[in-house]
């Protein structure tokens, strides 16, 4: 017992590993995504009807930025 109070205090493991983390939710992950995509396309939708050019600017903008994202991530893998 004792030595498991030492093993805990430390920091140290028994060699158990935990591989579920119960404060991450990795079942929602796919809707986060669609969600997040659902919310895009309404705000540019929604943009887009009020103004042509602020629709086409934050296009343009979000498209750069995906492309700036990918190519960094392409050079630090």
């Amino acid at each position: 017992m004792m030595l498991r109070l030492m093993h805990l205090a430390t920091g140290l493991s028994d060699g158990r590993v935990d591989t579920q983390d119960p404060l991450i939710d990795q079942a929602a992950e796919n809707d986060i995504y669609i969600l997040a995509a659902l919310l895009f396309v309404v705000v540019v939708l929604t943009i887009g009807i009020f103004s042509r050019r602020v629709g086409h600017l934050l296009l343009f903008s979000l498209s750069l930025c995906a492309v700036l994202i990918c190519l960094v991530m392409a050079l630090l893998l």
